[in-house]
């Protein structure tokens, strides 16, 4: 019978938690695994979009979580306005270039959108994922140290480098393609309240710089503790140029580079890296992507979701709307799975569900990358997808009934 269903997750970053709240919400048994320890060793902090996603969200989270998900906002006393914009920006110049309407984007911190997503949630942390092998009417989930558990269906939420991933399709087919470009982040504050207005200056929450010489960077509110305060505003800031990466160097050389690249940008850009005080820990990123592909889901037992199945550049923002919207559709789908109680029903509903999921996480994957080429190429950057339908919906959410 459908109602003893038993969904198995992989990881439990800000995906795989979702999946388990939606799965709560509906009555539905679940166990969710996690590698890590416990959920503080992730200790990168970075930003991320939500757009579109709203009611996604609040059909996914119990009333009293949705309710608090200002909690994860990266300035939760920034109030939007309805006509509010992200501003473009020439960075040599200061010129703005373009303006995106945000009416449904919010900007929120990954960390605090994770514990938010985790509360009620028992999840299985310390469990590393080693196979699946499949049973008559199951799958068997494997662990390091020879734990085994059986469910119904698997998803994998396990991230870019899922293991989930390697189990269906192989490991050469599964492997994500490296960017070739060279980004370095960090999560930046000002110790003079001058400069931390000044970085702010461009928008109150996030704003876009491109360089004629092919260059992109990114200013975003991150954290602010007091916003009395500038001092206390945390910043998450990028610099990134369609070059190879030199690989693993030093926090000094990382700076020096960096610093060599934004002391002639107009402000704020200028003064993001200028100004970060020389303690700050800086990141030399790699970004990596994967165009999700039919794979043998067995019947309808094992599937992706997220970053599992649709890993993508981040130049138009769209990977966590993109999970987000994954999500929904699979605790809708194993909704009526158990609103019918036939569990026979389970490999077409899987099937539906890779179906529109592989296509449209596909066409992101394609744009994000045909984006992430084209803002650090000044002559094709007006015709860019980003210039031309950025912070415009490529999917509808279906009307709740």
């Amino acid at each position: 019978m459908a109602e003893d269903l038993h969904i198995l997750i992989i990881g439990a970053g800000i995906t795989g938690l979702l999946i388990a709240q939606g799965l709560k919400l509906a009555g539905i048994k679940h166990t969710i695994f996690e590698s890590e320890i416990t959920q503080g060793i992730r200790t990168r902090e970075w930003n991320l979009g939500v757009h579109n996603a709203d009611q996604d969200l609040r059909s996914l989270l119990p009333s009293n979580l949705y309710s608090r998900l200002r909690e994860a906002y990266s300035d939760p006393h920034h109030v939007a306005g309805t006509q509010e914009k992200t501003p473009m920006y020439n960075s040599a110049t200061g010129e703005l270039l373009h303006a995106i309407p945000r009416p449904d984007t919010i900007n929120v911190s990954r960390k605090r959108l994770r514990r938010l997503c985790s509360e009620g949630i028992d999840v299985q942390y310390g469990k590393m994922f080693t196979g699946a092998s499949f049973e008559e009417g199951g799958v068997v989930a494997h662990f390091m140290g020879g734990e085994s558990v059986k469910g119904d269906l698997l998803v994998g939420a396990d991230g870019t480098r899922s293991l989930v991933r390697e189990v269906l399709l192989g490991a050469e087919k599964a492997t994500r393609v490296l960017c070739e470009l060279e980004v370095i982040t960090a999560i930046a504050r000002y110790r003079d309240p001058e400069v931390a207005r000044r970085v702010r200056s461009g928008h109150p929450e996030v704003c876009f710089g491109y360089h004629p010489e092919g260059m992109f960077n990114m200013i975003a509110i991150s954290n602010v503790p007091n916003p009395e305060d500038p001092t206390t505003w945390e910043f998450y800031v990028a610099n990134s140029v369609l070059e190879k990466s030199p690989g693993n160097i030093g926090n000094e050389e990382i700076m020096a580079q960096v610093k060599s690249k934004c002391q002639y940008l107009a402000e704020p850009f200028k003064s993001s890296f200028m100004e970060i005080s020389e303690d700050a820990k800086l990141f030399n990123d790699k970004l990596y992507y994967w165009a999700p592909q039919p794979w043998d889901n067995h019947g309808g037992r094992i599937t992706l979701a997220g970053d599992s199945a649709h890993p993508m550049p981040p130049y138009r923002g769209q990977g966590l709307a993109q999970s987000i919207r994954d999500v929904a559709n699979l605790v809708k789908a194993l909704k009526s799975l158990k609103e019918s109680r036939a569990k026979s029903e389970l490999p077409g509903l899987i099937k539906e569900y890779e179906e529109e999921m592989i296509k449209r996480g596909g066409a992101e994957v394609e744009m994000s990358i045909r984006s992430m080429n084209m803002v650090h190429d000044w002559e094709k950057l007006m015709q860019s997808p980003l210039m031309k339908i950025g912070g415009q919906k490529i999917y509808e959410a279906p009307k709740t009934e």
